[in-house]
């Protein structure tokens, strides 16, 4: 299904070029490139299904002589069990970016889930330009990538800008990743740092400044600076195109479009940016539904099929399922099978942390990879019930548990009882596992020592449901609160 929107800024009053960017002589009129069209995604996350779709739409136009840009708003990894769990993590999405000729992405929070190393052998092997303006890498393992780039369509010149949210921690300048994976990174708050490129156009020369933004749609609690807060900020933007929200947007915020195109490659975005003699602009866009689309391309569907033959033994199957279950069967699933494989006292899990539900019928290794696809460690800590109280109130966003049975008061508070719901004293000491994720982003609030357990959450939910006999109904999880 397409839905098609007309931005025409003569009309509007506007122009995404501003008048001062460009000097016409009306006796002298150019004769610029007509059109350029942009197609991007956002928030792959390693679903490679799609890709030889796309090589095909965007090839047909490419093949006709047109002028073309692919670019990606972030997140290209963790989502996908082939793609985090290649030999090179990752790489897959790399090799077929390549081969539909990809010109640049901004880098995602994700992008740092697999590490600095890694991610600095991803990016060398992009034959695409990697950005963001928001960070400082000269401290750091990671490689400096570039703060903006400018492609050229024929005589018409667009800047590409690139931002990525700094949220991930409360308290600390840090994308949405495990905070031991950006290490010695500075990061620096887009509200501040984006109008240090006010003047990018006129320095770079360019015609058009594209924001390539992973800052997300809209603040949903005023906390934050998204591509809505930076419309309404910004007279320098002409457009944006978004990521991590995971929305599908085509809206007008203070004469800027914002474009986002969903998420997991089930949606492709195309803006054609048209030109008139005088170098004004208007907008054609476009949402292309690739699971509808039918044609694609056969040198990307073999490589495609390559990867998932590498990979075959995520096929093989360790349980079974009595019913559909949702993310929240899943949550319940996760800790109860920490619980049981590790024998602490009490297993607790955040609600981001669970990915993916699980479908009635046979259960896969990928199955549970995609509940769990963050190769998490396991640590166990020593704790005690004040301790942990602390850490529960403490703790940022909903979570499901298992072994003890913590309440929340309305005041914010917490009550722990054991299972069999008998009150438990502060000074009581419990043995607690948790990832190492959820261990990071609050440490303040967690004892300094810790131990690793042998295997990673992912490893211990496989072995888990490998153990059962029985098939697994979890009809209602009452081990989570919100």
């Amino acid at each position: 299904m397409k839905q098609t929107f007309f931005f025409l800024l003569i009309i509007l009053g506007f122009s995404a070029c501003k008048s001062d960017d460009l000097t016409v002589d009306p006796a002298d009129p150019i004769e610029p490139v007509e059109e350029v069209i942009i197609y991007y995604i956002n928030d792959p996350h390693g679903k490679i299904h799609n890709f030889a779709k796309i090589k095909d739409i965007v090839q047909e136009d490419r093949d006709a002589g047109k002028q073309v840009a692919l670019v990606c708003s972030g997140d290209l990894f963790s989502g996908d069990p082939t793609v985090d769990n290649y030999p090179e993590k990752g790489y897959p999405m790399i090799d077929l970016m390549n081969k539909l000729d990809f010109d640049v992405s901004v880098i995602g929070n994700h992008e740092f889930d697999y590490g600095q190393e890694v991610l600095n052998d991803r990016m060398d092997q992009s034959e695409f330009e990697w950005i963001c303006a928001n960070m400082d890498t000269d401290n750091a393992i990671l490689n400096d990538p570039k703060e903006f780039i400018t492609l050229s369509f024929g005589d018409f010149d667009i800047t590409f800008l690139g931002l990525v949210e700094t949220y991930g921690r409360e308290g600390y300048l840090i994308p949405a990743t495990h905070p031991y994976k950006v290490e010695n990174i500075d990061f620096y708050h887009p509200q501040e740092f984006y109008k240090n490129y006010a003047n990018l156009q006129d320095e770079e020369g360019s015609d058009m400044l594209i924001l390539l933004s992973h800052l997300g749609y809209r603040s949903s609690n005023g906390g934050t600076f998204r591509d809505v807060e930076l419309a309404n900020d910004a007279d320098f933007i002409d457009l944006i195109i978004g990521g991590h929200s995971h929305v599908t947007k085509d809206t007008l915020v203070n004469n800027i479009p914002i474009y986002q195109a969903g998420a997991y490659l089930n949606t492709l975005g195309k803006i054609t940016i048209h030109i008139d003699s005088l170098s004004e602009l208007s907008y054609q866009y476009e949402t292309i539904d690739l699971n509808s689309y039918s044609l694609e391309d056969p040198e990307i569907v073999a490589s495609i099929q390559a990867f998932e033959e590498d990979m075959s033994f995520l096929n093989e199957v360790v349980g079974y399922a009595a019913i559909n279950h949702n993310i929240y069967g899943a949550g319940c699933l996760y800790t109860e099978a920490l619980h049981n494989r590790t024998g602490v006292d009490f297993v607790i899990q955040n609600r981001g942390g669970i990915r993916s539900g699980i479908d009635q019928g046979e259960i896969n290794i990928r199955d549970l990879l995609l509940v769990d696809p963050f190769n998490n460690n396991t640590i166990q800590v020593d704790i005690s019930v004040g301790a942990l109280k602390v850490f529960l109130e403490n703790l940022n966003g909903s979570f499901f548990f298992h072994g003890l049975n913590p309440v929340k008061n309305e005041d914010g508070s917490f009550t722990l009882f054991d299972q069999d719901w008998n009150p438990m004293s502060d000074q009581q000491q419990i043995t607690m596992a948790i990832n190492d994720y959820l261990f990071a982003v609050n440490e303040d609030y967690l004892p300094d020592t810790y131990s690793l357990l042998e295997k990673t959450t992912s490893e211990y939910l496989i072995e888990y449901v490998s153990s059962l006999s029985n098939d697994i109904e979890i009809s209602w999880c009452h081990n989570y609160i919100d």
